[in-house]
Protein backbone atom coordinates (compact mmCIF):
# COMPACT_ATOMS: atom_id res chain seq x y z
CA UNK A 1 0.00 0.00 0.00
CA UNK A 2 2.69 2.11 0.28
CA UNK A 3 3.35 3.72 -3.23
CA UNK A 4 -0.56 3.61 -4.19
CA UNK A 5 -1.85 6.78 -4.08
CA UNK A 6 -5.32 6.31 -4.85
CA UNK A 7 -6.89 7.79 -1.75
CA UNK A 8 -5.73 11.18 -2.47
CA UNK A 9 -8.94 12.56 -2.15
CA UNK A 10 -9.73 10.83 1.25
CA UNK A 11 -6.93 12.28 2.59
CA UNK A 12 -7.72 15.80 2.05
CA UNK A 13 -11.15 15.00 3.78
CA UNK A 14 -9.08 13.78 6.74
CA UNK A 15 -6.50 17.07 6.54
CA UNK A 16 -9.16 19.18 6.12
CA UNK A 17 -10.75 18.25 9.13
CA UNK A 18 -7.69 19.88 11.44
CA UNK A 19 -8.10 16.97 14.13
CA UNK A 20 -5.92 17.23 16.67
CA UNK A 21 -4.50 14.01 15.56
CA UNK A 22 -3.18 16.09 12.84
CA UNK A 23 -0.85 18.25 15.01
CA UNK A 24 1.64 14.83 15.50
CA UNK A 25 2.01 15.20 11.66
CA UNK A 26 2.58 18.93 10.90
CA UNK A 27 -1.09 19.39 10.61
CA UNK A 28 -1.59 16.87 7.66
CA UNK A 29 -1.00 13.45 6.98
CA UNK A 30 0.57 12.59 3.56
CA UNK A 31 -0.37 10.21 0.68
CA UNK A 32 1.82 7.24 1.97
CA UNK A 33 -0.03 7.37 5.39
CA UNK A 34 -2.54 4.87 6.23
CA UNK A 35 -5.68 6.38 7.37
CA UNK A 36 -6.94 8.28 3.74
CA UNK A 37 -6.07 4.44 2.23
CA UNK A 38 -8.37 2.49 4.79
CA UNK A 39 -11.12 5.05 3.87
CA UNK A 40 -10.14 4.92 -0.01
CA UNK A 41 -10.90 1.09 0.63
CA UNK A 42 -13.90 1.26 3.06
CA UNK A 43 -15.53 3.26 0.19
CA UNK A 44 -14.29 1.12 -2.66
CA UNK A 45 -14.87 -2.59 -1.15
CA UNK A 46 -18.26 -3.93 -0.85
CA UNK A 47 -19.74 -3.71 2.35
CA UNK A 48 -19.46 -7.98 2.71
CA UNK A 49 -15.33 -7.31 1.37
CA UNK A 50 -14.72 -4.63 4.05
CA UNK A 51 -17.06 -6.85 6.88
CA UNK A 52 -14.54 -9.71 6.00
CA UNK A 53 -11.27 -8.04 6.55
CA UNK A 54 -10.11 -8.79 9.42
CA UNK A 55 -6.58 -7.04 10.07
CA UNK A 56 -5.06 -4.48 8.38
CA UNK A 57 -0.78 -4.37 8.60
CA UNK A 58 1.61 -1.95 7.69
CA UNK A 59 4.80 -3.94 6.12
CA UNK A 60 6.79 -4.06 9.14
CA UNK A 61 3.55 -5.60 11.17
CA UNK A 62 2.76 -8.12 8.33
CA UNK A 63 6.30 -9.49 8.01
CA UNK A 64 6.25 -10.06 11.76
CA UNK A 65 3.17 -11.43 11.21
CA UNK A 66 4.18 -13.82 8.82
CA UNK A 67 7.45 -14.64 10.65
CA UNK A 68 5.46 -15.58 14.07
CA UNK A 69 1.77 -15.83 13.65
CA UNK A 70 1.73 -13.05 16.01
CA UNK A 71 -0.89 -10.12 15.37
CA UNK A 72 1.25 -7.52 17.81
CA UNK A 73 2.09 -4.07 16.02
CA UNK A 74 4.70 -1.91 15.76
CA UNK A 75 5.18 1.32 17.92
CA UNK A 76 6.66 2.81 14.94
CA UNK A 77 4.20 2.54 12.29
CA UNK A 78 1.28 2.70 14.62
CA UNK A 79 2.49 6.13 15.44
CA UNK A 80 3.93 7.21 11.71
CA UNK A 81 1.70 5.17 9.87
CA UNK A 82 -1.57 5.27 11.26
CA UNK A 83 -2.03 7.87 13.76
CA UNK A 84 -1.65 6.36 16.60
CA UNK A 85 -1.60 8.95 19.85
CA UNK A 86 1.80 8.44 21.53
CA UNK A 87 2.36 11.41 23.87
CA UNK A 88 2.20 10.70 27.56
CA UNK A 89 -1.12 12.97 28.07
CA UNK A 90 -3.28 10.86 25.18
CA UNK A 91 -1.84 7.35 23.98
CA UNK A 92 -3.59 4.87 21.69
CA UNK A 93 -5.84 4.48 19.50
CA UNK A 94 -7.73 7.78 19.29
CA UNK A 95 -11.75 6.22 18.51
CA UNK A 96 -13.02 10.40 17.51
CA UNK A 97 -10.46 10.75 15.28
CA UNK A 98 -11.50 6.77 13.35
CA UNK A 99 -15.35 8.19 13.86
CA UNK A 100 -15.12 11.29 12.06
CA UNK A 101 -13.96 9.20 9.17
CA UNK A 102 -16.79 6.73 8.84
CA UNK A 103 -14.11 4.07 10.21
CA UNK A 104 -15.13 4.02 13.90
CA UNK A 105 -16.00 -0.23 12.96
CA UNK A 106 -11.58 -0.29 13.04
CA UNK A 107 -11.91 0.27 16.96
CA UNK A 108 -14.20 -2.50 17.51
CA UNK A 109 -12.88 -5.58 19.30
CA UNK A 110 -10.55 -3.23 21.01
CA UNK A 111 -9.13 -1.90 17.40
CA UNK A 112 -8.27 -5.80 16.29
CA UNK A 113 -8.16 -4.60 12.80
CA UNK A 114 -5.38 -2.36 13.33
CA UNK A 115 -3.66 -3.82 16.22
CA UNK A 116 -4.85 -4.73 20.18
CA UNK A 117 -0.66 -5.13 21.41
CA UNK A 118 1.05 -2.18 20.23
CA UNK A 119 5.05 -2.81 21.28
CA UNK A 120 7.56 -0.37 21.79
CA UNK A 121 11.15 -0.63 19.89
CA UNK A 122 13.24 -3.28 21.78
CA UNK A 123 10.55 -4.70 23.53
CA UNK A 124 11.13 -8.32 24.12
CA UNK A 125 8.18 -11.11 24.01
CA UNK A 126 8.53 -14.65 24.39
CA UNK A 127 5.88 -15.03 21.57
CA UNK A 128 8.78 -13.21 19.36
CA UNK A 129 10.10 -16.67 17.88
CA UNK A 130 9.66 -17.87 14.43
CA UNK A 131 6.47 -20.41 13.56
CA UNK A 132 7.10 -23.56 12.25
CA UNK A 133 5.01 -22.73 9.54
CA UNK A 134 7.72 -19.57 8.53
CA UNK A 135 10.33 -21.73 9.60
CA UNK A 136 9.16 -24.65 6.22
CA UNK A 137 8.40 -22.10 3.94
CA UNK A 138 11.44 -20.55 4.26
CA UNK A 139 13.31 -23.85 4.07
Amino acid sequence: MWLDHRAHAEAAIINSSSDEVLKNFGGKISLEMQPGKLMWLKRNLSKEQWARSKHFFDLPDYLHFRATEQFDRSFCSCVCKLCYRSSERKHGWDEKFWSKFDLNDLMENQSEKLGQLVRKPFSKSDTDILSKKAADELG
